[in-house]
């Protein structure tokens, strides 16, 4: 019976223990994953933030792609690299290696999650095809802009399809508005300083100032090539 007792009082002593045991291993491991979770998310930040040309501030990490927690300390240096091709459009593939005291501790390939924010044109309102589009600039994610944005400052345009307030406007979606008009009369200029004609004549294209444009001579029944110049005139190829 004393036997019996002493073996029942070991087990109960053996099941006390066991706990702390596992919790001590379970906090080890919250102990590295906070060690590693915020040293993988800056280097992650610094190396995207440095290739897409933005502050640190405007990259955000929200999952740094480790399935487990990075088997280094927390004075580990990490180098983060990536394809030279890599678009950082949301999600990212990366090779994170770490070095700690002159010797390698991890060497990990990740496919991580990040936004980057970027200031860009956007619609300021809601329009329809053909409707100019006012511009105002906001921050927006990388992975909404598809194609490079307008300049600001070299509009008007106008929509090519239909636009929702707030959604980036890149130069596929719209058109510069033309300074003149396909149909509209010009003058027409050819020859030079000593002999100069002067002709009226159609616009066959929409078109701005400085652009290469046909115009049809009505008079001669041919097609000018000219430049258009500011008010209304066309400068023939080959005039001075």
């Amino acid at each position: 019976m004393a036997r019996l007792a002493a073996i029942v009082t070991g087990l109960l002593l053996v099941g006390s223990l066991a706990p702390p045991a596992a919790t001590a291993v379970g906090a080890a491991e919250r102990v590295k994953s906070r060690i590693s979770a915020p040293l993988v998310d800056a280097a992650i930040r610094a190396h995207v933030a440095e290739a897409t040309g933005v502050q640190e501030h405007d990259v955000e990490v929200v999952h740094n792609g480790l399935g487990v927690a990075l088997s280094c300390g927390p004075a580990v240096k990490l180098d983060v690299r990536a394809s030279p091709t890599e678009g950082y459009r949301r999600h990212v593939n990366l090779r994170l290696q770490g070095s700690e005291a002159g010797r390698t501790c991890a060497d990990l390939r990740v496919r991580a999650e990040v936004v980057v924010w970027h200031e860009a044109p956007v619609a300021r309102m809601a329009v329809r095809a053909g409707q100019p589009v006012p511009l105002t600039m906001r921050r927006v994610q990388r992975d909404q802009l598809h194609g490079d944005p307008v300049d600001l400052n070299g509009g008007p345009y106008l929509a090519v399809g239909p636009l929702h307030a707030g959604v980036p406007v890149t130069v596929s979606r719209v058109r510069s508005v033309p300074d003149r008009r396909s149909g509209e009369r010009v003058t027409l200029i050819a020859g030079s300083h000593a002999l100069t004609i002067r002709a009226t004549g159609r616009l066959l294209a929409d078109a701005r100032v400085g652009d290469t444009v046909r115009v049809a001579n009505p008079a001669t029944g041919s097609v000018v090539v000219g430049v258009l110049a500011e008010d209304g005139q066309v400068i023939a190829q080959g005039a001075e």
